[in-house]
């Protein structure tokens, strides 16, 4: 997500904000461009995380088969963790 920000979003600074959208095909045109290069490649990406580099082509495989089966209109990018998600609609449902 943060490859696909850095192009779409250029003046966005991503350590401020908690979530941003993303379109489909933007993510297609990324896992594209990811699996066609190579560790050293990917590593000059800009947004790129160097602790990603070797996971990031199996984790956008994953991705892109999700987004074939359920074919989404629209992708949300949260720098939440699922269990902050789940602890922030508990808290939520209480208020």
């Amino acid at each position: 997500a943060a490859i696909i920000a850095k192009k779409e979003y250029p003046l966005l600074e991503l350590s401020k904000i908690t979530s941003f959208k993303l379109k489909p095909e933007a993510l297609l045109e990324t896992h594209n461009k990811l699996i066609s290069l190579t560790i050293e490649e990917r590593r000059t990406l800009p947004g790129m995380d160097s602790d990603r580099v070797e996971n990031i082509v199996p984790a956008s495989i994953i991705v892109q088969w999700v987004m074939n089966r359920l074919k989404p209109e629209e992708v949300w990018q949260c720098s939440f963790s699922l269990k902050e998600g789940a602890i922030l609609q508990i808290l939520n449902s209480e208020l």
